[in-house]
């Protein structure tokens, strides 16, 4: 669910603010969308960023229970690469709804969440991870130019695999 999804993100929410380098994005529904071709909404028009400092509407308390997926953003500590410090960040929580899967809406976010980190943050380079067994998201993270690189955190998961794209 969409809330377990928001309460399981690491380093609490305040991580994910504009203010410390972070952003969270949703995707709705089409029925409540300023475009019907557009399912991926924002406060202006093309994605719905979330200050999380502000109150966050849940699924609950929008109409029809619109929120289908979502994507989060936060800073890391610079990353080094050929000895130059990097301005770095990851992606996190990239969560499609069961019935929204196969819509596209994971590339969308995925894609959205890339462009904000490099044009609105100067971020250098995006890391993530994921699991082994998650073939769909390794695809879609390959599809974008992800490529594998060396563990960047800690998890007691063994089957966490680590990527990385220079944006």
């Amino acid at each position: 669910s969409f809330d377990a999804e928001l309460a399981s993100l690491p380093d609490g929410a305040g991580a994910y603010s504009p203010v410390n380098g972070g952003q969270i994005l949703l995707a709705r529904s089409a029925s409540t969308c300023a475009s019907a071709s557009n399912p991926i909404t924002s406060t202006s028009a093309s994605v719905s960023a979330l200050d999380v400092n502000d109150d966050i509407k849940r699924p609950e308390q929008e109409e029809e229970n619109n929120i289908l997926g979502c994507v989060a953003l936060r800073a890391l500590p610079p990353s080094s690469s050929s000895g130059k410090k990097r301005k770095t960040c990851e992606m996190k929580r990239l969560y499609i709804t069961p019935p929204a899967r196969g819509m596209g809406l994971g590339t969308a976010l995925a894609r959205a969440i890339i462009k904000i980190a490099k044009e609105e943050y100067g971020y250098e380079v995006m890391k993530l991870d994921t699991l082994s067994s998650m073939t769909a998201a390794r695809g879609l993270y390959g599809s974008l130019g992800f490529v594998g690189t060396e563990p960047y955190n800690e998890t007691p998961i063994k089957e966490t695999m680590y990527f990385e794209k220079v944006l």
